[in-house]
């Protein structure tokens, strides 16, 4: 009986959904839900071109006391990405309407994670950018192919990867290159701007995928574990720690924008802290932006080491989970090890050693880096975003 009243509510739902005009000058964005990735790169630069005097952004995001100074720009509005009706609130229920109405009426939807607009609805532009495109199993997790009416990829090895993620997408996809990966290009600036309380000599980067996400109950690993990153440990961080304070290198420990956080462990150390995506959303910049700062990047099986390659800068890969990950949500190609063009971290004394290495400028994978970054970008300039607005014919 459930069932059927739930089934009924919904039908009725959309049917006064479906009597919502198309507003032809409405733009909705999502960034992770946050103001961030591909969707801010391509917001700045319609902003750039001055498009918001002819047209109406709203961004979507979980944070709304966060992103408000973006409503100081004429057309531009921040709203709360819906939480649906199971929410008892009577706030949370006007956000989700909010959240409905503008998915109905907007001309474009512009997104990289959480999906905007709906397939019903007739002329409606729905722009997946991703956001980043791993080599793990993602297939059937990023959504359904009639959902979108284009999908941006890197580069044709992605495109085909994308073809195996999304099953009949492969006629949707335009290669642009990522547009957030254009503030890899400002890092100059960055250094000047970001991080700047902290005066160590280098900066080194450690980015782990998530495995226990933040919004639901999925489980990367093949068994249940009170951490996610073993090596994030109260012992071996302060090892570190001493190591990192000898050699100069502060180490920031930046998790996924949807890692469940009680699956790791937060430091702040004189030479280790960790990030989170509240934390780079206090200081206004874009995760690319902060990432242009590093002089290196530690990671596992996270995307954002492809999009690192373009600075050419060594990379490790944290591999003392790979078992219970390969047994676990996998991988998406066979040859993993083939993508993987850096130093491999298989124990602490790995970990310390990449660090000394990049300390001393020892850097023996550039060549490898050359290899797979040709293979994943088919552009390597700061133009992707203007090729993705170009696709959104808009100016």
């Amino acid at each position: 009986m459930k069932d059927i009243i739930k089934f009924t509510i919904k039908s009725t739902i959309k049917v006064f959904l479906k009597l919502i005009p198309l507003d032809e000058r409405l733009v909705i964005l999502e960034g992770n839900k946050s103001y961030d990735d591909n969707a801010r790169a391509v917001f700045e630069l319609m902003l750039k071109n001055g498009l918001n005097s002819k047209y109406k952004f709203v961004w979507f995001v979980d944070h709304v006391n966060y992103h408000k100074h973006l409503e100081s720009i004429p057309n531009v509005k921040v709203r709360a990405y819906g939480k649906g009706f199971k929410s008892r609130t009577l706030g949370d229920l006007w956000d989700e309407l909010i959240f409905l109405y503008y998915n109905c009426s907007a001309k474009v939807a512009i997104f990289c994670n959480a999906l905007l607009g709906f397939p019903w609805v007739e002329r409606q532009q729905r722009i997946y950018l991703g956001h980043g495109l791993a080599l793990k199993n993602v297939k059937g997790k990023l959504g359904s192919a009639k959902h979108f009416t284009s999908v941006i990829s890197l580069s044709p090895f992605f495109s085909d990867v994308y073809g195996v993620a999304i099953p009949g997408c492969s006629d949707l996809i335009t290669i642009t290159g990522y547009p957030r990966n254009d503030f890899l290009y400002s890092f100059g600036g960055m250094r000047n701007r970001l991080l700047t309380e902290y005066k160590q000599k280098l900066k080194i980067i450690w980015m782990p995928t998530f495995k226990h996400n933040l919004n639901s109950n999925r489980n990367d690993f093949s068994v249940e574990r009170d951490s996610d990153v073993s090596l994030l440990n109260t012992v071996f961080i302060e090892k570190l720690n001493k190591v990192l304070q000898q050699l100069d290198i502060l180490l920031v420990i930046k998790f996924h924008p949807f890692q469940d956080l009680n699956y790791v462990r937060e430091f702040n150390k004189s030479n280790v802290i960790t990030m989170a995506r509240e934390d780079v959303e206090r200081l206004g910049c874009a995760t690319y932006e902060l990432l242009s700062v590093f002089d290196a990047l530690i990671t596992d099986f996270s995307s954002v080491v492809y999009d690192f390659l373009l600075l050419d800068r060594p990379v490790a890969f944290d591999l003392t989970d790979q078992q219970d990950y390969q047994n676990g949500i996998g991988f998406i190609v066979d040859n993993i090890e083939e993508f993987m063009p850096g130093e491999r971290i298989l124990n602490e004394d790995d970990f310390i050693q990449f660090v000394q290495h990049v300390a001393r400028g020892d850097d023996s994978y550039a060549s490898e880096r050359e290899r797979v970054r040709n293979i994943c970008h088919t552009f390597e300039d700061d133009k992707s975003s203007q090729r993705v607005v170009n696709l959104l014919n808009l100016l």
